[in-house]
């Protein structure tokens, strides 16, 4: 008896704790307005991506039914999202996790004049862009306008903090 189960524990690490994990299959708005029960969770996600990371490839915007955003990263760090993706319906399967963000942090944005990413509203990564933008005098009114509209999500905002969803994929495949 103790072999069967040291067998059967062998097997479930063998093929990975991901393989015992259920995964979820939620509608996009749903995993949204669900968020406080659903993070940390495998999900399962259908949307339309709407921005590709420029830089390297390692994010994505999906679009809800609703027109909300979902964030979507690789959970393989050395792997690129397919441009021929941008437009097109795609299934996402992977981990949820929340980002919130704050009037503190709006303020840092503003204070520091960041340029944030239009997907994960950390500092762009993009340093041409940026050096480009600080060079034609643009950066400060790019920032503060990033910083404007997370203010008006935030004032809109129930929560008291802007929401940012995010999958860690472990798959992403086009929907036909």
């Amino acid at each position: 008896m103790k072999k069967q189960i040291a067998l059967v524990l062998a097997f479930f690490c063998l093929m990975g704790i991901d393989a015992i994990a259920q995964t979820k299959k939620v509608n996009a708005d749903d995993l949204i307005s669900g968020i406080d029960k659903l993070a940390g969770k495998k999900v399962e996600v259908t949307g339309k991506v709407t921005h590709i990371c420029g830089v390297d490839g390692k994010k994505m915007k999906i679009e809800t039914p609703n027109k909300s955003e979902i964030m979507v990263t690789l959970k393989d760090k050395e792997g690129k999202i397919s441009y021929n993706l941008n437009g097109k319906t795609v299934r996402v399967t992977g981990k949820v996790t929340e980002t919130r963000l704050d009037e503190a942090y709006i303020s840092q944005v503003e204070k520091r004049q960041i340029l944030a990413c239009s997907i994960d509203k950390k500092m762009c990564i993009d340093s041409v862009w940026v050096k480009k933008q600080q060079e034609k005098g643009k950066a400060a009114e790019i920032s503060q306008k990033g910083a404007a509209d997370l203010r008006a999500k935030l004032k809109n905002s129930k929560k008291g903090y802007i929401s940012l969803v995010k999958i860690t994929a472990e798959k992403i495949e086009e929907v036909k």
